[in-house]
């Protein structure tokens, strides 16, 4: 019979050192926290299965609840992806976690479609690398608390993520994507330097209101297809620090966004073409006024844009429209140069 529960196996428990204490709640009302004082006839006696798992570490499983209980920390090792992934759980309580470790981060929490709220207050990230999909299809949470996860305080549909240490970081692909509910999202002490994927990363936050960028370094970011796809609820989006330059894929990076205002810095679609086209880019988005700092491509942006109805008003500082190289022409832009000419 399946169970609404996180099962304990021999492959997390190879992942996970347990020590003290590690709570996962199915059922909100129900909030088992025990002290290795009692004993293992104490949890026996209030109806808890036990299992021993080590001398020091007993696990305690009922329907709502299971607790890791030992003398020192839960220590996480360099892999732990996935593994929460599709979990029941409504609430995750990983306050005593020891992550410092932790390297591969990717899918940590993919897909617990039940949970509404994560207390990962002690979370150490500075060793991580990958972080991709990490909070990617958590369609209920409204709370994470990650207030050391190099970040700090929450609030209700709100991720603050504002102290979160991502000096290491090259994959943040999907780590936000699908999470529908989230109105507030704090990622401006993120540090993207080293970052190589940004794919998908906001992707479906379809209530997200605002979201500050202005200090993402995109300088070595080569592929952004789907970054912002349907956030419909953005009202204005300032891209003003983001350098496309290296980028080969920005397929549906604003598909389905309503915006009365988008300023990007510097946007360099050389790299990206003709793989991805202007409307490619922008597919089915609906933006009031466009203002490009820097653009460098080998199409009209801004006639295309207003001629196909997505953009009401193009404003580009310096623009440099140039002829594409022999391996980059297609039927399209040879047409569109010879009539030029």
């Amino acid at each position: 019979m399946s169970r609404d529960y996180f099962k304990i196996t021999k492959d997390v428990l190879r992942k996970i050192y347990c020590k003290k204490q590690l709570k996962f709640d199915v059922n909100e009302d129900s909030l088992h926290t025990f002290c290795s004082d009692g004993g293992i006839k104490k949890a026996a006696m209030l109806g808890f299965k036990v299992i021993i798992l080590n001398r020091e570490t007993i696990c305690l499983e009922d329907n709502d609840t299971i607790t890791i209980i030992s003398s020192t920390d839960i220590r996480l090792d360099d892999n732990v992806a996935g593994l929460f992934t599709n979990t029941k759980f409504t609430s995750v309580d990983l306050e005593n976690l020891d992550s410092h470790e932790a390297a591969n981060m990717k899918y940590l929490l993919y897909g617990c479609e039940n949970l509404t709220a994560i207390n990962a207050s002690k979370f150490d990230t500075s060793n991580a690398t990958d972080m991709s999909h990490m909070f990617a299809c958590c369609e209920n949470v409204q709370a994470i608390d990650a207030s050391n996860f190099d970040t700090s305080k929450y609030n209700a549909q709100a991720i603050d993520v504002s102290h979160f240490d991502t000096s290491k970081v090259t994959d943040m692909a999907f780590m936000f994507s699908d999470c529908y509910k989230i109105v507030q999202l704090d990622v401006s002490s993120f540090d993207t330097d080293n970052v190589v994927n940004m794919e998908y990363m906001f992707e479906g936050c379809e209530n997200l209101e605002f979201i500050d960028l202005s200090s993402f370094n995109t300088s070595k970011v080569k592929t952004m297809s789907g970054m912002f796809a349907g956030c419909k609820n953005l009202k204005t989006l300032d891209l003003s620090s983001f350098d496309t330059s290296k980028v080969t894929n920005m397929y549906s990076a604003f598909n389905e966004i309503r915006l009365s205002e988008l300023i990007i810095g510097n946007l360099d679609l050389r790299a990206s073409y003709p793989k991805n086209t202007v409307l490619d880019i922008f597919d089915c988005a609906d933006i009031d006024e466009l203002h490009i700092i820097n653009y460098i491509g080998y199409e009209d942006i801004s006639e295309i844009l207003i001629d196909a109805g997505i953009s009401k008003k193009v404003i580009i500082d310096n623009a440099e429209i140039q002829s594409p190289p022999p391996e980059k022409m297609t039927r399209a832009t040879v047409f569109s140069w010879d009539n030029l000419e």
